[in-house]
């Protein structure tokens, strides 16, 4: 995944996430364990892998477990993008959950 992630297109990550998740192979938790190593031995573009962790979440329908990325990743100090809460918010909007999209939004206003 680290190799994947550094390619310009995210597309091939984004695969490698959906189907590891789908056949079963890891839980999101088993990632989030994985993400977390990549972070100490990344550093600071660590924040890559949990953005595309929570696109892959968003397009498997599962957004509330990519909120769980999200709020994974502030508990460990990484602080989110403007990509971060554009991909929950679109989550959260192709489910037709409005209320969810407007409060990851007001999230993101209050922190800038």
């Amino acid at each position: 995944m680290a190799a994947t992630s550094h390619a310009p297109n995210p597309k091939p990550t984004l695969q490698l996430l959906k189907e590891t998740n789908n056949n079963g192979a890891y839980s999101i938790r088993e990632v989030f364990n994985e993400l977390g190593v990549a972070r100490d031995v990344l550093g600071g573009k660590s924040y890559v892998f949990y953005d595309l962790l929570i696109r892959a979440c968003c397009e498997l329908k599962r957004v509330e477990e990519g909120k769980g990325v999200y709020w994974f990743m502030e508990s460990l100090g990484i602080k989110p993008n403007v990509v971060t809460y554009n991909t929950i918010i679109h989550g959260y909007f192709s489910r037709g959950r409005v209320e969810g999209a407007r409060m990851i939004f007001d999230v993101m206003k209050c922190r800038g």
